[in-house]
Parts: structure tokens; sequence; C-alpha cells
């Protein structure tokens, strides 16, 4: 068996333990609930997720003096650069990939959570103690704005065709011929007010009493869509 931390975004930066321990600690990843009491069903519980896995064990970087010994898994390394190195990830917080090898262990994310270490005996053995927490990522879905809905404006009367006014016509009779109703006498009108009314004027009226006088050669815009109500129907016949 081999116990491997590898350094995700620096894959120069391996530790490979020489001296194996005696038990390696697997802990948390348990289910965790929250509870709550309700009047009419007393106390419940709902599952909240899980607890983060731990991984822990207790072991040595063996001295020098033992550089020899046929315990060593590996080639033997100064204890004091493995030391640095641990340090080293639980200051700058590197996220991990631990393989332990013979195990289901494989490529685990993690983070150094706590890290011990002290020099005892005569064989300049460095013991420690190392647990590391189990990393997670989160994914957080951008959540979309929803555009508030926009009232439809009311369209204004839109013209697709146009009639130019001959002696004897009256909005209504117009209105009847090409929109199908001489109720909509009101909205020929209101599309062309301006040229109607200038029309009038021209004609020596002071206005076209709504509408009401028009003249051969007027170029009339026609509207279309829902008809309006009709207040008044004129009814003079025009020269």
């Amino acid at each position: 068996m081999r116990i491997i931390i590898q350094e995700v975004n620096d894959s120069s930066q391996v530790l490979e333990f020489d001296w194996l321990p005696s038990e390696i600690k697997v802990s948390g990843g348990d289910i965790m609930f929250s509870t709550y009491t309700m009047l009419d069903r007393g106390e419940i519980a709902r599952t909240n997720g899980n607890e983060v896995e731990k991984i822990a064990w207790e072991s040595m970087f063996p001295g020098e003096q033992r550089a020899d010994s046929s315990v060593l898994s590996g080639e033997w390394v100064e204890p004091s650069e493995y030391d640095n190195l641990i340090k080293r990830w639980r200051k700058k917080k590197r996220l991990l990939k631990l393989t332990i090898e013979d195990t289901n262990i494989s490529n685990y994310k993690c983070y150094v959570e706590s890290y011990e270490s002290s020099y005892s005996g005569g064989f300049g053995d460095l013991h420690y103690r190392l647990s590391l927490v189990q990393y997670r990522s989160i994914s957080i879905g951008a959540v979309k704005k929803q555009a508030p809905t926009k009232k439809n404006p009311k369209r204004p009367v839109v013209s697709k065709s146009t009639y130019v006014v001959v002696k004897g016509d009256m909005l209504s009779t117009i209105a009847a011929k090409k929109l199908g109703s001489a109720k909509r006498w009101k909205e020929i009108y209101n599309l062309n007010k301006g040229a109607i009314e200038k029309a009038a004027i021209k004609n020596g009226k002071r206005s076209s009493g709504n509408g009401h006088w028009i003249y051969p050669g007027t170029k009339l815009r026609l509207p279309i869509g829902k008809s309006v109500k009709s207040l008044t129907n004129p009814t003079k016949i025009q020269k």
C-alpha cells in the first residue's frame, strides 16, 4: 500500500509517505437532519445534506538513521522537506488529491484541516498527526430574472390603403364602401383630420365640422383594425 498526496494545480508538488501508519481513520459523511415540531404531528425530521468526510492518521517521517530500513516504502527523504510541504499546503489552503492504494480512496480531493509535528527519539524521526477534510464543489446556477411583462400599448390605427374623395362622397359612405361599416367614418376622420381641416379652410370654411365637409381631391388614408363607435354621422353632401 502507498499513500500519495499531490497538489491539484501543481503536479510537481507531491508527497509519498515512506513510513506507513498503522491505522487510517475515515469519519463523517453521515446524513444531517433538521428537526421541527408541528402542532398536529409532533416532532419531525428532514434530511439536510451530508457531513463532510475526514481522513486522518498518525505516523512519522523517519530520520536519517532509518534511511536503510526495510520498512520504508520508497527512498528516504529528509523529514523537514515533507514537514514544510504539508505546512505550506495548510497555510496556502491548497487543494490536494489523496490516493491510498488498495483502497477505494483515489484522487480524493481534500484540504489539510489540521497538522501537528514534533521531533522525538534518537533517530531524528518527525512524528506527526494529519487530518484531511473532503472538498466539495458548489455549483450555483445564475438565476435568470424574468423581464417584466409589458402591457401592450394601444396601437395607433395604421393605414394600408388610400382613397381620393370625389364629388358626392361623405365619410360615412366611404367607410361603408371601403371599411364595411358606415359607423367607421370617425376613424377615417381621426386619421386624416389635418388634411380634412386644411381642405375645409381652403374652401372657405372655418372647419370641416368634424368631417361634415369634405372636398373632392382630398387624399384620405384608410384605417384598419377594430371599429370605433360613431358619435354623430355627417349627412351633408359636399360640393
